[in-house]
């Protein structure tokens, strides 16, 4: 998606945030869902919607040289201190 990827400062996670600056995306991976209401649900609780941490939001991605719509957790809080991870590709090491 059309997006940047930060490390928000002493957090071991990523924080996408929606930009229109260009050549720069998150990459990351499409699922399918068998389950959409519940599954979503249940992200929304790891995610951390009701704390405000991430709000869910539907996106165009691109899979496949395709635009697609998708439902994509962006970063809610302020990016004070955070670092811009330049590839768009979140690594937990």
């Amino acid at each position: 998606m059309r997006g940047a990827l930060y490390k928000p400062h002493g957090q071991e996670y990523p924080a996408a945030v929606l930009t229109s600056a260009p050549n720069r995306f998150v990459k990351g991976d499409l699922f399918i869902l068998r389950d959409p209401q519940k599954t979503l649900r249940d992200l929304d609780e790891f995610e951390g919607v009701d704390e405000g941490l991430y709000r869910r939001e539907l996106v165009d991605a691109w899979a496949r040289g395709r635009r697609v719509k998708a439902w994509a957790y962006l970063y809610a809080r302020p990016l004070t201190g955070a670092s811009l991870i330049p590839t768009g590709i979140y690594s937990s090491h």
